[in-house]
């Protein structure tokens, strides 16, 4: 185990359970923080695809199929 999670850890077996819940609260933050960060990702990555396909030929291809 690294040391900040070690250090962490400590910290968290010596500090009041109401603290606790506010460390709690920020590590779910960070969490969705970076889930965040991904969709969005996969967003931008779903887009440039779409971009692909948008445009008049292939529409005009597919309205005939």
């Amino acid at each position: 185990m690294n040391t900040a999670r070690k250090d962490l850890l400590e910290l968290v077996n010596r500090i009041s359970e109401s603290e606790a819940k506010a460390i709690l609260d920020f590590a779910l933050f960070l969490e969705m923080k970076r889930n965040a960060t991904a969709f969005k990702d996969l967003e931008i990555a779903s887009q440039t695809s779409c971009d692909f396909w948008e445009n008049d030929i292939d529409d005009e291809v597919w309205n005939n199929a």
